[in-house]
């Protein structure tokens, strides 16, 4: 199992509590109250795309859910530290939110600078009172280079788990290296393959 560390920013209401609830235990409560200081949950997925591994590989992010108020951003680099993908949302119904977007992404890639970094927009299930659009935000993910863009609604249930598995998967990819020899992925960390035993540099 690989196991990393996820960071989650956005301004105070964007939903982040509750993105989170939605992810870990599959419920939703209406009345979640906003983040004090720093939360922590874990969440196991698996990435069975044959693309990147021949198996199956267990990916546990322990994840770490930080109050959007201004008072407690000061403290919010230091848990950035060894992170390997950042969550940043904002709320579509509140153009403040996207505003802060660049607070938020200078915050975590000042922290961590290779971080894989995630534009998440929430509450999209309020199509009525929606202030920012899709193109909006795909502008703005294509102007800080992110890794990629999903829309969710913690209340309905919708692209949460595809975002969790998206970032697994890319995590997952960056971690393996292509043996020469058998043409298996094996991690990066490793000298030899775990399928046929021949080291990378090992041309025989």
């Amino acid at each position: 199992m690989i196991k990393l560390k996820i960071v989650i920013g956005g301004s105070k209401g964007v939903g982040k509590t509750s993105l989170i609830r939605r992810a870990v235990d599959d419920r939703f409560d209406s009345d979640t109250m906003s983040t004090i200081g720093v939360e922590f949950e874990v969440k196991t997925v698996t990435v069975t795309d044959t693309s990147i591994s021949s198996g199956p590989v267990p990916v546990q992010f322990s994840i770490w859910d930080f109050a959007g108020e201004n008072k407690f951003r000061q403290l919010f680099p230091a848990y950035c530290s060894g992170a390997s993908a950042a969550l940043i949302l904002f709320d579509v119904t509140d153009p403040n939110s996207f505003q802060d977007l660049e607070n938020w992404f200078s915050l975590i890639k000042g922290a961590e600078k290779d971080i894989i970094t995630c534009l998440i927009a929430s509450k999209v299930d309020l199509v009525d009172k929606r202030k920012i659009s899709t193109k909006q935000a795909l502008r703005y993910k294509k102007k800080r280079k992110m890794d990629f863009y999903i829309e969710t609604s913690a209340k309905e249930g919708t692209g949460i788990q595809e975002a969790f598995d998206e970032i697994a998967k890319i995590l997952v990819s960056r971690s393996l290296q292509t043996c020469p020899h058998c043409g298996q992925k094996y991690s990066k960390n490793l000298i030899l393959c775990t399928n046929c035993g021949k080291s990378h540099n090992n041309n025989k």
